[in-house]
Parts: structure tokens; sequence; C-alpha cells
């Protein structure tokens, strides 16, 4: 009941507040949060919901900001969870595609201007991407993820 409650009131703040960057950045980030808690608790159609949600709040905002290190920790984070659900429905190309976003979105910005949470979601991204590609049979570019993860997890202070 909480959680509705919670998702309830930031949606219908974004829809007093559409102009209002600070608020669509609260709005990515919970619902973010809200897509996480749904697939963790196995309600993964609510967590797509949610991402949705998250994802038409993040495009507004890098419209309105369109620099490469705008937002982009909001980016990584949304896109990874939207992989990790893609990935429990079985829908393991959109997961992937998912996770590519993330890479492609921190490869867009130098590393030194990463946060630690950049550095972590693509961790994660780096991780599922390297596993996808094992099991698909391409250990070569596995391994090649996994070397670069080793590398960012030294760069974590």
């Amino acid at each position: 009941r909480n959680l509705n409650a919670a998702t309830e009131l930031i949606t219908r703040l974004w829809r007093e507040n559409p102009e209002e960057p600070t608020v669509a950045g609260e709005l990515v980030r919970t619902m973010t949060k809200v897509s996480e808690l749904h697939r963790l608790t196995g309600d993964f159609d609510a967590a797509l919901r949610a991402s949705t949600v998250a994802e038409q709040a993040l495009a507004w905002l890098r419209t309105r900001s369109p620099a490469a290190t705008a937002h982009l920790d909001e980016l990584v984070e949304l896109r990874l969870e939207r992989g990790l659900v893609q990935k429990e429905l079985g829908r393991l190309d959109e997961a992937e595609t998912c996770w590519r976003e993330v890479v492609a979105a921190a490869d867009l910005v130098a590393e030194a201007e990463w946060s630690k949470q950049t550095r972590l979601e693509l961790l994660g991204a780096l991780h599922n991407l390297a596993r996808v590609e094992s099991e698909r049979g391409d250990l070569r570019a596995g391994m090649q993820r996994m070397e670069r993860c080793v590398a960012i997890e030294q760069s974590i202070v």
C-alpha cells in the first residue's frame, strides 16, 4: 500500500508541475526504485510500467539538458533496471539492448566524470552482457567485458 501511495504522490506531483526539472528528476529516481521493488517481488508488469513512467520523464529532462553528462546517473540506473526486468520476462534481446545503452551512455562521457553510481551501474550492465555473450558462445567478447569490469572496479574508491 505504501508503495502505491508513494507512486501516486510522485506521479501527481509531476502532473501538477510538468515543467519542473527537479520534480522530473525525483520522479525518475523514485519510479526506478519502484520498478526495482516490483521486480524483486516478482511483479514484472508493474516493474515495466514504473520504468516506462521514469523513461518518459527522463526523456523530457534529457531534451532540456542534452549534454552526455546530464542525468547520466539516472539514465544508467534506469536502463540497467529495465534490462533486469526484461531478462526476468524472458526478453533477452530487449534486456541486452538496455544494457548496451548503459555502456554507450557511459562511453560518451570521460571516465573521470563518472560518479560512483555510474561506475556501479555500468559494472552491472557489463557483467550481464558478459554473461549473455558467454552463453551465446562468444567467450572472447565476454572476457573483454569482464576485463573492463576489473579495470572499473579498481577505479572505485
